[in-house]
């Protein structure tokens, strides 16, 4: 099994590889629909197979390589056993809040 997946979301207008379709409005003013719409997706079809997930918009550069090294580092995953960890804006979610969020968001 990879340690790797990618889960592409967005309006069939940006098209350009699969992509997860999601029939709302893709602008600035509607981007907390989109993740949510996004975590919901991740919470029902990976959320058992993977430890990490890492969200991400057009506009976010990222080495993967760098970051999963980063995530394996010994003190890293102890501290992910005792907390959260937040990279980036600082939008973490906490596995219980991560599934809170998908949950209510099916509601």
């Amino acid at each position: 099994m990879s340690d790797t997946i990618v889960v592409a979301a967005g309006t069939p207008k940006e098209r350009r590889y699969e992509v997860v379709p999601l029939d709302l409005i893709a602008d600035h003013a509607h981007l907390w629909l989109r993740t949510r719409a996004s975590l919901r997706y991740i919470h029902e079809h990976f959320r058992h197979d993977y430890d990490w997930f890492y969200k991400t918009d057009d506009d976010t550069y990222v080495i993967v390589e760098n970051l999963r090294q980063y995530v394996k580092r010994p003190e890293i995953m102890q501290a992910f056993n005792r907390e959260s960890i937040q990279l980036g804006h600082r939008f973490n979610l906490a596995r219980r809040a991560f599934n809170y969020y998908a949950d209510l968001a099916t509601s």
